[in-house]
């Protein structure tokens, strides 16, 4: 699979799963770059973040 395929296939799985949840939260995300197997994207967050008072790691 050469690196274009790879990256079309990569932002196609960003977009389909991950941008709808991040859209719903008020941010987003961007594929940048893809080589030698690594993955460089963009977040974004355009809402005020919430502050949780009972996180349980």
């Amino acid at each position: 699979m050469d690196e274009c395929t790879s990256f079309e296939m990569i932002d196609r799985i960003i977009q389909e799963s991950l941008c709808p949840v991040l859209k719903a939260d008020g941010g987003d995300i961007t594929l940048i770059d893809f080589s030698d197997g690594v993955v460089k994207i963009a977040l974004e967050k355009t809402r005020v973040p919430v502050t949780f008072s009972n996180i349980s790691w």
